[in-house]
């Protein structure tokens, strides 16, 4: 693909140079693979990994949003839990809790509607159900303070449309090579890019407004305090 480094993203790549050298090097990378032949899932992999990094590192970036949580990492509860899981061959085998005619891939594993499980794997298992929804909520949040500058809880169409955008490219972070996944089109990885381009130009644009504002109400306040009363005059 050929005209990427349109000038409205040279800018955009600025204003994230001016931000952060490393996202602006990020988004960079990223728009010189789209000029790579279309149609390779590696080109759209390492495509999707610098978006990734890009929006998760966006809101410490900006960082003029108080309280904006962390990012949850579910890997620990996980853990936690298989091994708690594996302490118990007999009672969570395949065979205890799949019918004789569930598919052996495992897909379709179907276990009693009431069973009696120790107290340690159920602990396990809460705290990977309450890590999980942390990771969503917080997620939701650190996208609405890089998008609208502020922590939402409700329904944006805004954030919504950052949300489905960054929901496309995660997708295809990871190789899966057990399932077939086809590479879409570049008129569709454009769309979704041109999507976080264009709100994250918005949102940069207010941010360094801002920035400028401050440091001229700063830059007025020093010299009021530098400067000397005329002839006369004192100050208080």
């Amino acid at each position: 693909m050929t005209g990427i480094w349109t000038p409205e993203r040279r800018d955009l790549q600025l204003s994230l140079e001016r931000l952060d050298p490393t996202l602006a090097g990020l988004y960079g990378y990223g728009l010189n693979l789209l000029e790579q032949p279309a149609g390779r899932m590696e080109r759209l992999v390492l495509i999707a990994h610098c978006v990734r990094e890009l929006v998760n590192n966006l809101p410490e970036a900006l960082g003029d949003v108080d309280g904006v949580p962390t990012r949850v990492d579910t890997t620990g509860p996980c853990l936690a839990l298989a091994k708690e899981w594996e302490k118990h061959p007999d009672l969570f085998s395949p065979m205890a809790i799949t019918p004789g005619d569930a598919s052996s891939s495992g897909e379709d594993l179907v276990g009693p509607q009431v069973m009696t499980m120790p107290g340690p794997v159920v602990a396990a298992v809460y705290q990977v159900v309450v890590a999980t929804q942390a990771g969503t909520g917080n997620a939701k949040l650190r996208h609405s303070a890089v998008v609208l500058g502020r922590l939402e809880h409700g329904h944006n169409p805004t954030l919504r449309m950052w949300q489905d955008a960054i929901r496309f490219f995660i997708k295809y972070v990871h190789l899966d090579k057990n399932r077939r996944v086809d590479v879409p089109p570049d008129a569709v990885i454009l769309g979704h890019l041109q999507t976080i381009e264009t709100i994250l130009r918005a949102r940069l644009g207010r941010f360094f407004r801002t920035v400028e504002e401050l440091a001229d109400l700063r830059a007025r306040a020093n010299r009021r305090r530098t400067t000397p009363p005329p002839s006369g005059e004192h100050t208080p």
